[in-house]
């Protein structure tokens, strides 16, 4: 979904007795997986269905290279890499 896309869904009201959310999630993501797609599936299904809240887009944000070579050492791709896996996924 495209940023003007968004702007447009925001500029129309709400389904009443509803809420609107973004979905963030940030993390290593080194690689990103299957699994963390079907965590977002989940959350949104779990906010619409028990919390009235509609996702409008959910958006995936790799950690920098810092963070994820301290973590993971020889193991880590580089970010470029990993943000290029995440807009395939």
């Amino acid at each position: 979904m495209h940023l003007h896309d968004i702007q447009a869904e925001l500029k129309t009201p709400p389904t009443p007795g509803r809420k609107r959310a973004i979905l963030v999630s940030t993390g290593s993501y080194c690689p990103i997986h299957k699994g963390h797609l079907e965590n977002f599936d989940a959350v949104a299904k779990f906010l619409s269905e028990k919390c009235k809240i509609d996702p409008i887009v959910g958006y995936i944000s790799p950690s920098c290279d810092s963070y994820v070579s301290h973590k993971l050492g020889q193991e880590s791709i580089y970010y470029l890499h990993r943000y290029e896996m995440v807009k395939i996924a």
